[in-house]
């Protein structure tokens, strides 16, 4: 499957699947490129809240599950503070979030003209796509355990 046609199965079962997914204000384009870490606190921030509405709550997640993969230790920080496991609606759509995603951030890489921006970018999507076709939903659950850390 070429990744242009990835983009278009993604953005179909997104569509088909949207409606069945709890909504929350969200961040709109939450992921590496908007974190800040302070070392001081050893404490992280979040910048970039242009694109914030209410939407799927796991729209928020689309970006960080590029990086679970990888380094799953992040996943499970990620849920210790998010408190709740992924819905089976959730899991089933966030590999294709995370496609959708990716396409959106090499378009933004194309427009600033950024040669390491787009191959970063391009790179993204092509793990994305990888990700989407394999057991991507697997990786992105939560720790069955999640719900005893947050009470």
């Amino acid at each position: 499957m070429t990744q242009h046609d990835a983009v278009e199965r993604s953005a179909a079962i997104v569509l088909e699947h949207i409606r069945d997914l709890p909504a929350a204000f969200c961040h709109g384009t939450f992921g590496p490129s908007t974190w800040e870490w302070q070392s001081q606190s050893q404490a992280l921030s979040f910048t970039g809240f242009g694109r914030s509405q209410i939407m799927a709550a796991v729209i928020d997640l689309a970006r960080p599950t590029l990086l679970w993969a990888m380094q799953p230790n992040l996943r499970d920080w990620f849920f210790k503070g998010y408190c709740r496991a992924l819905s089976e609606s959730e899991v089933l759509i966030l590999g294709h979030m995370s496609v959708l995603a990716a396409g959106e951030d090499l378009l933004d890489a194309i427009h600033l003209r950024d040669r390491e921006s787009i191959a970063a970018a391009a790179a993204s999507l092509r793990q994305a796509v990888d990700q989407s076709e394999t057991a991507l939903g697997n990786a992105s659950m939560a720790p069955a355990d999640v719900r005893d850390r947050c009470s």
